[in-house]
């Protein structure tokens, strides 16, 4: 088991760092996908992730309060919306397409509904 999970981190991280350069590829739920699959096969990979000075900000909030940023929420919807135009016009099954629609509002509304965007600011004078 722990070499599918490390093959899937390891092919999920390859694919998020493509989803960097490729306009239709989203980033964060691959290396969200990557994140967790190394945290059960290789803790010393997870925490090198965590390390990292551009990817553990947001594995970190995602861990910590399971946030994702509002920046990311857009791009990441943005993109899904994308997917399914582009399809609608590349598919001619129609239960393919549905199979497809019912992932991508699945996964849409998950992404939607984490918490995300600044924290409020706390005025130092209330208490905890």
């Amino acid at each position: 088991m722990r070499l599918v999970l490390l093959a899937i981190g390891y092919v999920s991280l390859g694919v998020a760092a493509l989803g960097v350069v490729l306009p239709l590829l989203p980033t964060t739920p691959f290396l969200l996908l990557a994140f967790w699959a190394f945290t059960r096969a290789s803790p010393a990979l997870a925490e090198r992730l965590l390390r990292s000075r551009r990817l553990g900000p947001p594995l970190r909030a995602w861990q910590e309060r399971g946030e994702i940023s509002r920046a990311a929420k857009i791009r990441a919807l943005l993109l899904l919306l994308a997917s399914w135009v582009s399809l609608v016009f590349l598919l001619n099954n129609s239960l393919v397409l549905a199979g497809v629609t019912l992932c991508l509002l699945g996964s849409g509304v998950f992404i939607a509904t984490r918490p995300g965007g600044p924290r409020p600011a706390r005025d130092p004078r209330e208490q905890p």
